[in-house]
């Protein structure tokens, strides 16, 4: 009962989250690959570059990219917490709101995968990124009637 009433409570306090929300299911996703719970995907050829990140960890970019797939599904809504992610401390972390957000938006501002964190803020690289895909982000938001398709909707994998 007690629980029942703090969610009750939390809930129309605004405290508590809505498990539906893209923001909150991004951040699930993402706090997975974080914690290295990645996504199985289908068994096919990997190919692509091979990241070897600031700690050493090798990640082949097919599987950088599997991981993208629920986030890109997501759509338009998980821009505004894939644009948090972009300042994430570990390179692969990066480069998968990166392509999530490249394959959602069909804007590909200049983002080095290979830069550090501190390459990316000092060289205004992620601010300029991020500035790109929130202007698309709000212009559509703005736009909501124009019908415009995201990306993904036309995109190979899906």
């Amino acid at each position: 009962a007690f629980i029942i009433l703090t969610t009750a409570l939390l809930a129309t306090t605004g405290w508590a989250e809505d498990t539906n929300s893209p923001a909150f299911q991004v951040r699930a996703i993402m706090k997975d690959i974080v914690a290295g719970k990645f996504r199985q995907g289908e068994q096919k050829e990997i190919s692509g570059w091979i990241m070897t990140t600031e700690t050493g960890e090798k990640f082949h970019r097919a599987i950088l990219q599997a991981q993208a797939v629920p986030l890109i599904l997501i759509g338009p809504e998980a821009v505004p917490e894939l644009l948090k992610w972009l300042d994430h401390d570990q390179m692969h972390i990066r480069y998968i709101a990166d392509y999530s957000l490249e394959q959602v938006t069909g804007e590909e501002p200049f983002f080095p995968h290979f830069a550090t964190i501190e390459e990316l803020r000092s060289k205004g690289w992620l601010k300029a990124a991020v500035g790109v895909w929130q202007d698309w982000y709000d212009s559509r938001k703005n736009n909501s009637k124009s019908g415009r398709q995201f990306r993904s909707e036309n995109h190979p994998l899906f």
